[in-house]
């Protein structure tokens, strides 16, 4: 009496599942089929955890190492200032070597770190090779204070990594391999495209 309700009804479904069913539907996730040879919506979200894994371990070795070895140096200069004259021009030529070897890294500008993770921090370099410079040429010139231009070269890095560290991933990765708008909004990727 009404074909169009026949054609609403849904088929019987067999009990049994097979491998290929099981697959087919965990597939199917947020509403991407990602089957036929598409990338996978969850290989996606497996490289977005792993770039986030390795993102919070730079995180940690940026706040734990990195951070309080540059205090050091600046507490060291410091203490040295107070020590004598000499002391304080000795550390300032040891100033330029480290002001050397970050021109020399910046003009190498490794893709990688000394950790394995990709260098975002290569423009940097300059920056903390010009404040390393200073202080050198104000503790070889006998400035007792030349170490507050460590302590402000901690504050500068500090600043640098909350501006232009690169952040996690908020959703996965889509099927086409873009990043969703809202991550590209955190300043994971900034083309939208993966690396």
């Amino acid at each position: 009496m009404f074909p169009s309700l026949a054609r609403l009804e849904a088929p019987e479904r067999p009990v049994e599942s097979t491998h290929a069913d099981n697959v087919a539907r965990r597939s199917h996730v947020g509403g991407v089929r990602t089957g036929d040879g598409a990338r996978e919506r969850l290989g996606g979200c497996r490289e977005a955890a792993v770039r986030n894994e390795g993102i919070r371990k730079r995180r940690t070795l940026f706040w734990f190492a990195c951070v309080p070895t540059r205090v050091l140096v600046a507490v060291g200069a410091a203490v040295l200032s107070t020590v004598s004259v000499d002391a304080t021009r000795v550390a300032g030529g040891a100033a330029f070597l480290v002001a050397f070897g970050f021109v020399a890294a910046y003009a190498v500008d490794a893709p990688t770190g000394r950790f394995g993770g990709p260098v975002w921090w290569s423009r940097a370099r300059l920056g903390h090779a010009a404040m390393y410079a200073v202080f050198g040429a104000c503790a070889v010139a006998g400035l007792r204070t030349a170490w507050i231009v460590l302590l402000l070269d901690v504050v500068g890095g500090v600043a640098w990594y909350v501006r232009w560290s690169p952040r996690e991933a908020t959703e996965c990765v889509g099927a086409e391999g873009r990043v969703p708008p809202s991550s590209n909004r955190a300043g994971l990727i900034r083309t939208g495209t993966l690396d």
